[in-house]
């Protein structure tokens, strides 16, 4: 899908009428290679291997938090049954258990300056986290013009705590 025209006239009404929300749609690319593993082992395997640098990892006893700078505590018996985690690289990693697997989904978000190349667009938007003090959860809100719906939010990737990373 083109976006230039639609980020053109998205532009346009921020312009006229002051919406500071609507000038905070950007172009993105986005990329989402999907893996499906079944081996719990590997699961705990890839994650020690993952450069990760925050999120959060469900585990069937706890929910683990993980701040930018942390030593990463990685030692459970049981495989996670989610976890939404930003790697060092930019990446956000997307893990989830459903159906004895686990699909690993690492999503590669890129910021454009022009809508020439653009897969969506995205605005940052910002969720408080369930613990009190803990700084916001900060995820990329990714919008597709669909040709039977319109713009449409079509995902939320995580991108780290208090707003995330460009």
């Amino acid at each position: 899908m083109e976006y230039q025209k639609t980020l053109a006239n998205i532009n346009q009404l921020a312009e006229s009428t002051g919406s500071k929300e609507l000038q905070q749609i950007k172009p993105v690319a986005l990329n989402y290679a999907l893996t499906t593993l079944t081996d719990p082992q590997e699961v705990i395997n890839k994650l020690q291997a993952a450069e990760i640098d925050c999120g959060w990892i469900t585990w069937p006893d706890e929910v683990q938090r993980i701040e930018t700078g942390d030593a990463l505590n990685l030692d459970h018996t049981m495989a996670p049954l989610e976890a939404e985690l930003l790697l060092k690289n930019g990446n956000s990693l997307r893990l989830n258990y459903r159906n004895k697997r686990w699909n690993w989904l690492e999503i590669t978000l890129n910021w454009l300056d022009s809508a020439d190349e653009a897969d969506a667009l995205a605005d940052r938007i910002h969720f408080e986290s369930r613990e009190k003090g803990q700084a916001p959860l900060g995820y990329a809100r990714i919008w597709e013009d669909l040709p039977q719906s319109g713009m449409t939010t079509t995902d939320a990737i995580f991108i780290g705590f208090t707003g995330g990373n460009p």
